[in-house]
């Protein structure tokens, strides 16, 4: 008797670049499969803060964290200022020491972005 093959893992998901915020979770869940991490999962939550900051980092014109409760919202996050693309941004934050040590942290579990005119925020928890 022949036992049916195992079936292969799935690809990863094609990133949405019609999405951004969807392209930017499927590149960072790229790299951290590919690094050994599990991939993360969104949260709406998280994702609704990381808009509203990238909104004020827009509107303020002023790259950082200030405003973003992290202990309350449970991790880590990256910021970047004039990123037109998904791409763009996390290829930025993986070229950063300290950004890409957050985005490979595989305790981290969960994720929300939030992009506004080339403004990013990704939360991390």
């Amino acid at each position: 008797m022949v036992l049916p093959a195992e079936p292969a893992e799935a690809p990863p998901a094609e990133p949405d670049a019609s999405d951004p915020v969807s392209e930017a979770v499927a590149l960072i869940n790229a790299e951290r499969t590919a690094a050994g991490c599990a991939a993360l999962v969104a949260d709406a939550g998280l994702a609704v803060a990381a808009g509203a900051h990238s909104a004020a980092m827009s509107a303020t014109g002023v790259l950082g964290l200030d405003g973003l409760d992290l202990a309350g919202l449970g991790g880590a996050a990256a910021v970047a200022a004039g990123r037109p693309t998904a791409q763009s941004a996390v290829a930025g934050w993986l070229a950063d020491p300290a950004d890409s040590a957050t985005v490979l942290d595989c305790s981290r579990t969960s994720i929300g972005v939030g992009a506004v005119d080339g403004w990013w925020t990704a939360l991390f928890a």
